[in-house]
């Protein structure tokens, strides 16, 4: 018995998840944030935003639902901060406008700070490609 409760913990301990690294933290911010975009959710991704932008970019993320569709997103890089408090994160998105349908393919560079084990996304700024309709933060 003794035996088997032994081996049942060690395989459970062989699928533990990894520890939660700062680095996987930011791509799952930066990850969630992209797909909170791309199905429109708009009262999700401002908890992503700081309290003094909010009001702006609600209002400009509210107008621009109704005109883009973001339709795929892939995260391509991301880099910590020396301080291990800030980074920055490449996402590309593919998207079109709603109303001449043609797709477009911007990267964008998200600049984000950790605030009380909390993701924030300062500012994003087009790297790559299309001209980018949520540049504005």
């Amino acid at each position: 018995m003794t035996r088997v409760v032994l081996i049942s913990l060690v395989a459970l301990g062989c699928f533990a998840p990894p520890p939660q690294t700062a680095s996987n933290t930011l791509v799952e911010a930066a990850s969630q944030f992209a797909d909170q975009l791309r199905w429109a959710k708009v009262d999700l991704m401002v908890g992503a935003i700081p309290p003094e932008k909010r009001r702006t970019f609600l209002d400009h993320h509210d107008k621009l639902r109704e005109e883009v569709e973001v339709t795929e997103f892939e995260v391509a890089r991301a880099e910590l901060g020396k301080t291990r408090d800030d980074g920055k994160v490449r996402v590309t998105f593919t998207w079109h406008g709603k109303a001449d349908w043609i797709v477009h393919k911007t990267t964008v560079e998200m600049t984000w700070a950790r605030r009380s084990d909390r993701w924030i996304l300062l500012a994003s700024r087009r790297t790559s490609g299309d001209p980018w309709p949520f540049e504005s933060l």
